[in-house]
């Protein structure tokens, strides 16, 4: 689409210094920071599907766009699903979850570049080089670079500031949402290759919570969630406000502390890669996860570098690239900032920490869907009846064609 008929979004607080005014406070807004509101007031009926709470986010608080959003999940999470992809399925003939596990994602790249600088500094202290030649932060210095229409884009977008100095909170929940954009986008760049197609934008979107139904990590009234599921159900339950209690230990009074917040963050995103992609499987989200985990350890080039393709997908889509005015323009805005004026160094140093504990906390039965249980019931339905066919489709063909594809 053509930017200059996008429609205007404005931040909430406009006149307020950063935009952080009435729709903030009230906690109605959404995009970066929660900076905007009244948006989707103002979007033609077919430009609302790029959230899934687009008719009613410009009235309902954080609280209840939570309970929504775990409804919504509710109602579509499909167990069978799930065990045809994680239980049932036969690996031996999927041609494509091989590629997507062994996919060299450009993050990847980076990674490896980051350890070759280390091992070629770590040669020349040896040698006598002394210091001479070492950068201080070598992660920008093995940085593979932006493409030409990366850099053209990031010059385009305007300099303006986005956060106040003091609100370190609102920047770290600012952070954490874009931490839950890269896992659509890891999972996004893993499904496709690397090759974006007309459900790249879709995916990206559908697995990340502050895209899907607006979140922001720093309004949300939760506690810890720290404890595991006590009582798991192989049905979802019903109640959002009680899953809502399973997941997190909710308090109706209290916000979330901001490092408690990565661990629920961590919880739903996983959830939403178990309910809403083509392949609904525990090790691919977890690789996702940790895919996550890189690129926020390799600092501010390499997320900024994953924000742009994202922006990129989004750009090219006539639902979704309503997105890059909510979140993806002022986010990239954010992440190259000049000499780090906003914090965003410190903010991803102390993010990737706290994301590294919350995946190896992660476990099936703290997600509320009865994972567990489920393959409990898969796996004795496979031991009373062995000679069942252990990958049924009802689309499957009964007399297929010897030189057809395996399903994926």
């Amino acid at each position: 689409p053509n930017p200059s008929s996008e429609p205007s979004a404005e931040p909430s607080g406009v006149g307020s210094g950063f935009g952080l005014g009435l729709g903030l406070e009230l906690g109605l807004g959404y995009g970066f920071a929660g900076r905007y509101h009244g948006v989707f007031k103002t979007l033609r009926e077919e430009q609302l599907d790029c959230v899934e709470c687009s008719h009613v986010a410009d009235s309902l608080p954080m609280r209840e766009r939570l309970d929504l959003m775990l409804e919504t999940e509710r109602v579509k999470f499909d167990g069978d699903r799930y065990i045809a992809d994680s239980v049932d399925a036969n690996l031996e003939e999927d041609y494509l979850f091989p590629l997507i596990m062994g996919h060299t994602c450009p993050w990847d790249a980076h990674l490896r570049a980051f350890k070759e600088y280390l091992k070629k500094q770590k040669e020349a202290k040896a040698k006598g080089a002394g210091d001479e030649g070492e950068s201080a932060d070598p992660f920008a210095a093995s940085f593979p670079g932006f493409r030409e229409d990366e850099e053209e884009t990031l010059s385009k977008l305007p300099r303006k500031e986005l956060l106040p100095p003091e609100a370190e909170d609102l920047r770290f929940s600012a952070a954490l949402s874009a931490a839950d954009i890269l896992f659509g986008a890891a999972y996004e760049e893993r499904f496709s290759q690397g090759d974006p197609n007309v459900e790249s934008a879709w995916t990206i979107a559908a697995l990340s919570p502050s895209l899907s139904f607006l979140l922001a990590w720093h309004e949300l009234p939760l506690g810890s969630g720290s404890e595991p599921n006590p009582n798991p159900n192989p049905k979802p339950n019903p109640n959002p406000s009680a899953l809502l209690a399973e997941l997190g230990n909710a308090e109706e009074t209290e916000n979330l502390p901001v490092e408690d917040a990565v661990e629920v963050c961590v919880r739903h995103c996983a959830r939403r890669a178990l309910i809403y992609p083509y392949m609904r499987r525990w090790d691919l989200m977890k690789k996702c996860l940790r895919d996550v985990h890189i690129l926020l350890q390799l600092g501010r080039r390499a997320v900024l570098n994953a924000l742009l393709r994202v922006r990129r997908r989004f750009e090219l889509s006539e639902i979704h690239y309503m997105l890059n005015v909510l979140f993806m323009n002022d986010y990239c805005i954010w992440v190259q900032a000049q000499e780090d004026v906003w914090g965003v160094d410190a903010c991803l140093k102390r993010l990737a920490k706290a994301w590294g504990r919350a995946i190896k906390t992660l476990t099936k039965e703290n997600l509320g869907l009865g994972l567990t249980e489920l393959e409990g019931i898969a796996e004795r339905e496979a031991e009373a009846n062995p000679d069942a066919n252990p990958n049924p489709s009802p689309d499957a063909n009964p007399n297929p064609s010897p030189d057809a594809n395996p399903n994926p």
